[in-house]
């Protein structure tokens, strides 16, 4: 025989009248490994559950305690069926389901309190041949309406198999069970009683949350005992018998005895909570009928197929986006949370509070929100004369001016020449602009000293010219924020329309200090105000913020000009629809959502809405933008004639440097190339571009002060 570890039944018990306390491991949750159900144990030996290999209870063969609460008294109860009396069929069922059909699930095997359930159970849990885990829970006991733990079994990896006798039972537990404690993906009801025809249990509301849900009716009208596998869709509201009875069974597969039972909604008229005006997922048209977005393109081709309709809604009764407050839903979400409504396409960010009050499908678009800015005013055109050097250069550049100035004069002092020290200055300046010397000494330590100022001046007035050029062709870009945490550093208000979106709530609640300040800063708009916003947006005042994908339609549509949106987002979203909590034909939508993103088709119908969108605004589609060679105005030289006007007299040269850069536009304009095209801005040169400058040229002051030091001492000329 196969050696095998498993679990074989777990039994949930408890009596009102004792003290019920489980300790451990009830079919996954965590603890322990006993399990106190105030009545007789069902066996005495473990073996490791190889689901979650931790250890419970075994049920011992052929011989099994009858628990209190069926009939008042403990007994000893042999093993009564076999396939020779009159029950021998419902023992062959329930192995040839659970050998075949129900082979790769745990069953939770639920049973009224009737003998014939009981007994049956005991029976088929006793065999040796049985080789399955299960969990085994009785139906007739009071506390298991308040257990919150039947949450845990809902997943599909468990199949619920209800076996019964009495209709009345099932139908009483299904109507004192609170709302959605109880929703097994997979529900099987086992009627065996072929005196009371069950069909009805399958239209019950609480039934109806399992997506899959069939029964098991027994059949004796035509001379043999046989099942027909019935099941219902609610939409065509009537029970439907699948044409598969027992004992075909052994034949069957897991989709003949769980079948799809939303094949067809059967015409419904799906009712959406919609708001619709929401870029690119619901698009106004003239009329509601004609609202077009990547919703409708999917509702479209999915209600072809599963045989639907739907109607869309302007806005919510409340006209709230979909919060909670004061203790209940508002909005969108608050028609799905009462069940108002059946679906919900726009789009919804998920959070904690949203997740336990509705059920989001799979993810088929992704979303974020964004600031909108106000473009900053860029520097005046006369100010490139400036650029090419940050302002801490300049500051070194003048320090340089000045000390050599000073040097030069001392130096010239020392050596006893009658100068005076406006000629200093001048003879030190001119090197910087280019320009010739007067005269030249024949002291050793006057040599050195301008020969390493000359050295400096050159790299400093070749590097301001090259730079200067860059300035004039290409102007300054000014200082665009593009994070978060500059944003909130700055003196821009963050701003949102209130229309109920979690957003301002989770900003002033957020531990992250950008977050947290933003929020603190941040303001409302009432009346869903977009065009205040903007305006203050226009002003400079404001950031406006919103959903990305529909603020840059709102942007367009309200034509904001000088704008731009900040670089990095907020809130980051996956995009899915919502239903009311725990919808059977979930499933259903999510299959062609998942293939719509395979097919690339939310993307393309994305692509094609924002293309007839800006059509009908009239904005042409631009091409990528390049730069390109554009006249010189008099701005670009202002700066230069200012020089000009101070009596520098450098003109003549920056208007050589003019005319190089046209003759280079004209060769390039005729496609001579002379240089690799770049890419990268013109920037100012900083401090650290002169290191090597700098360090030249103080070496060079204390060599001619070493070497004027030798002069004083040792005379020598050349």
């Amino acid at each position: 025989m196969r050696q095998k570890l498993l679990l074989v039944a777990l039994v949930v018990t408890h009596v009102a009248a004792t003290s019920t306390q489980v300790k451990g491991d009830v079919a996954g949750r965590p603890g322990g490994s006993e399990v106190d159900t105030g009545r007789q144990s069902y066996g005495s030996y473990v073996c490791k559950d190889p689901q979650n290999n931790r250890h419970c209870p075994r049920i011992k063969r052929n011989v099994v305690e009858q628990p209190r609460g069926h009939g008042g008294r403990r007994e000893k109860r042999s093993v009564l069926f076999n396939s020779g009396d009159g029950v021998g069929p419902l023992l062959q069922l329930l192995r040839v389901l659970m050998s075949t059909v129900l082979e790769q699930r745990i069953p939770v095997l639920f049973h009224e309190s009737e003998p014939l359930a009981t007994d049956l159970l005991q029976e088929f849990l006793a065999k040796e041949e049985v080789q399955i885990p299960a969990v085994v829970i009785d139906l007739s006991l009071d506390d298991l309406l308040q257990s919150e733990w039947l949450r845990s079994y809902n997943d599909e990896c468990f199949v619920h198999v209800v076996l019964f006798s009495s209709v009345e039972i099932v139908n009483a537990f299904a109507e004192e069970l609170p709302e959605l404690i109880w929703t097994p993906a997979f529900l099987l009801l086992l009627n065996l009683n072929p005196g009371q025809n069950a069909a009805h249990l399958l239209t019950h509301r609480t039934l109806n949350h399992s997506p899959f849900l069939t029964l098991l009716q027994p059949d004796v009208t035509r001379g043999s005992f046989r099942f027909n596998i019935l099941t219902y869709n609610p939409f065509g509201d009537k029970v439907d018998f699948t044409g598969h009875t027992y004992p075909d069974f052994s034949r069957l597969q897991f989709v003949d005895v769980f079948p799809d039972r939303f094949g067809s909604f059967h015409g419904v008229n799906l009712q959406l909570a919609s708001w619709a005006d929401d870029f690119p997922y619901l698009v106004p048209q003239d009329t509601l009928e004609e609202t077009t977005g990547i919703a409708i393109y999917m509702l479209k081709e999915i209600g072809s197929k599963l045989n639907f309709t739907y109607t869309v809604y302007q806005t919510p009764e409340d006209h709230w986006w979909g919060d909670f407050f004061n203790g209940s839903w508002r909005g969108m979400i608050g028609e799905l949370w009462r069940r108002e409504k059946d679906l919900c396409v726009n789009v919804m960010s998920i959070v904690e509070e949203r997740y336990h009050a509705v059920d989001f499908s799979v993810p088929y678009f992704t979303d974020s929100y964004s600031f909108v800015l106000r473009n900053p005013d860029p520097p005046p055109r006369w100010w490139s004369i400036v650029f090419p050097f940050s302002w801490l250069t300049w500051l070194a550049v003048g320090l340089s001016l000045v000390g050599a100035s000073v040097f030069f004069g001392l130096l010239l002092k020392v050596k006893n020449a009658k100068v005076g020290w406006g000629w200093t200055v001048l003879e030190v300046v001119r090197v910087i602009l280019r320009q010739d010397a007067s005269s030249f000494s024949t002291d050793l330590s006057v040599r050195i000293f301008m020969g390493v100022w000359w050295l400096q001046a050159m790299i400093i007035s070749i590097s301001y010219t090259g730079n200067l050029v860059a300035y004039i062709t290409v102007p300054a870009r000014p200082h665009y924020l593009t994070t978060l945490d500059e944003l909130a550093r700055s003196d821009l208000i963050p701003s949102m329309i209130d229309y109920g979106n979690f957003v301002p709530g989770a900003l002033k609640e957020s531990q992250d200090h950008t977050f947290n300040a933003l929020g603190q800063k941040l303001q409302l708009i009432p009346d869903y105000n977009y065009a205040l916003g903007f305006k203050q947006v226009t002003a400079g005042t404001h950031a406006l913020l919103e959903g990305t994908e529909f603020f840059h339609y709102m942007v367009l549509l309200h034509k904001v000009p000088n704008s731009y949106f900040l670089r990095e987002p907020i809130y980051p979203i996956y995009v899915g629809w919502i239903y009311p909590k725990k919808t059977p034909w979930k499933h259903k939508f999510d299959k062609y959502l998942q293939a719509f993103v395979e097919a690339g088709l939310c993307r393309y119908w994305k692509k094609v809405l924002v293309a007839d969108s800006k059509r009908k605004m009239g904005i042409k589609e631009q091409v990528a933008h390049t730069q390109r060679a554009r006249p010189l105005s008099l701005q670009d030289f202002q700066g230069m004639l200012l020089q000009a006007i101070y009596g520098l007299g450098v003109l003549d040269r920056r208007c050589d440097r003019t005319a190089e850069v046209l003759v280079a536009d004209s060769k390039r304009k005729m496609g001579i190339k002379e240089q690799v095209a770049h890419t990268q801005r013109a920037r100012p040169l900083s401090l650290q571009d002169f290191q090597g400058t700098f360090a030249i040229y103080g070496l060079g002051v204390l060599t001619a002060v070493v070497t004027g030091l030798v002069e004083v001492l040792l005379p020598i000329s050349l």
